[in-house]
């Protein structure tokens, strides 16, 4: 019995990541400060997951997909070096 090759559609595709400052966070969006100092509006959908105890001013990870829906935010951790 021989396995179904994968179509295109079925192959991993890299996501999009994104890492800055939170700068306005609600339940529909999330601002994030970039590096070079862009505010980047993101949508939040319902099944995006965001970290509960997410705060103005905390350095975060946005995770997206190549079709641009956010799959989760994360709070980074501290840079003792920073």
């Amino acid at each position: 019995m021989s396995s179904p090759a994968l179509s295109q559609s079925d192959q991993a595709t890299p996501l999009s990541r994104v890492r800055g400052e939170v700068v306005m966070l609600t339940s529909e969006l999330v601002v994030v400060k970039s590096t070079d100092g862009t505010n980047i509006l993101i949508p939040l959908e319902k099944k995006t997951t965001v970290d509960a105890s997410l705060k103005i001013g905390e350095r975060v990870e946005v995770v997206a997909t190549p079709d641009h829906h956010v799959t989760s935010v994360k709070k980074l951790t501290p840079d003792p070096f920073r």
